[in-house]
């Protein structure tokens, strides 16, 4: 029996998350990671179809939230107001989705600058944005595809 111990930060504590995860679940090797900062790297769906075999599969929505197989370990460790481990390929689509919305709409460049510099929206212009935003193009229906910053989170 090996033990291994992953650790990075950013991109580097996604990869220790992953290489966990992978580790201990396709070997026998307990493997434990402190991840700093790490991006959204594991779905839903990911975690139901490839991770895991069959015996150790749940259907929690967030499934390393917590130690969930005795062989590893997950730390994540995230500064309250990191936008990175907050982001996911999906949730940015559907920003880009909402901006490409608002742009469209039929107001001039001095109505769109009138409301940056007055800091505040009449009902007519929460309204319009409001419907806008109910209206528009996504570009990912449902959410297999949401990224979920893997195990336990500490939130600094």
């Amino acid at each position: 029996d090996y033990r291994v111990v992953a650790t990075g930060h950013s991109l580097g504590a996604g990869t220790a998350s992953l290489l966990a995860m992978l580790l201990s679940t396709q070997s026998n090797i307990t493997a434990t990671a402190f991840a700093y900062a790490p991006p959204p790297v594991v779905s839903s769906t990911q975690y139901q179809s490839a991770l895991l075999p069959q015996k150790w599969r749940t259907s929690h929505k967030f499934p390393f939230l917590k130690r969930t197989k005795s062989s590893y370990q997950i730390h994540s460790f995230v500064h309250n107001l990191d936008i990175i481990s907050r982001s996911s390929h999906t949730q940015i689509l559907s920003l880009v989705s909402a901006i490409v919305a608002v742009d469209k709409l039929p107001w001039g460049m001095l109505d769109r600058m009138g409301i940056l510099f007055r800091n505040t929206l009449s009902e007519e212009e929460k309204e319009t944005i409001h419907e806008a935003l109910l209206n528009r193009t996504h570009f990912i229906e449902g959410n297999d595809h949401e990224l979920y910053v893997p195990g336990e989170i500490y939130l600094l």
